[in-house]
């Protein structure tokens, strides 16, 4: 289940669902201990996050078909955002996110926003993002294994110039405004700080 912050919640495909029952039957042993295995891993990965440490490897393929991974975002602060086109609160953080990225792009900022809708519902996606600037994928095409399991929307988190984990989604309140974005982001970001009327006229 994915939980939106609203509390509304909806069925998601889990590595619980991957394996029937009748399957299981089918299973030998070692098969079973691997299967168990993953699920562990898959549970625990959100576990090892640690702020202030190296961020999670995460890649893969943009609707528009580019090819994306946060290690070739060296020297640019990166904020990874899970979101769906159900979730009504990801609406509200997505404006504030389209207008921190366009007032501060050029300092050395990149968006990436991974959508968790069901790949069937992908022309809903992108019409969502037609109002957005910012990249989208699919989480279906994304290796974001280091991250959890994604079971509530929004989840965001932000990671440095450096690579380093800077936000972890998972910690205090859930959501975050362009105020939070101002006071958590900014200072971290490699280029100039751009003075207010220049970075207002950006965001226009």
């Amino acid at each position: 289940m994915i939980e939106a912050t609203d509390e509304a919640k909806v069925p998601f495909q889990s590595v619980y669902q991957l394996v029937s029952l009748r399957s299981m039957k089918r299973l030998t042993i070692p098969a079973v201990f691997v299967m168990l295995f993953t699920i562990a891993s898959a549970c625990c990965a959100a576990q090892e996050l640690r702020e202030s440490s190296p961020a999670p490897v995460i890649s893969g393929k943009l609707l528009n078909g580019d090819a994306f991974s946060l290690a070739d975002q060296n020297g640019k602060v990166v904020i990874i955002n899970f979101w769906a086109t159900w979730c009504s609160p990801c609406w509200a953080e997505m404006v504030a996110l389209e207008d921190y990225y366009k007032a501060h792009r050029a300092q050395g900022l990149e968006i990436i926003a991974i959508s968790v809708d069901d790949p069937r519902d992908e022309d809903k996606v992108r019409e969502v993002m037609q109002k957005h600037s910012f990249p989208v994928g699919l989480l279906r095409d994304f290796k974001t294994d280091g991250y959890g399991q994604v079971s509530r929307v929004p989840l965001t988190f932000v990671v440095s110039h450096r690579g380093v984990l800077l936000r972890d989604g998972r910690r205090g309140k859930p959501g975050i405004d362009l105020a939070t974005l101002e006071w958590q982001v900014t200072p971290y970001l490699p280029g100039p700080l751009l003075p207010v009327q220049a970075r207002a006229d950006r965001a226009q």
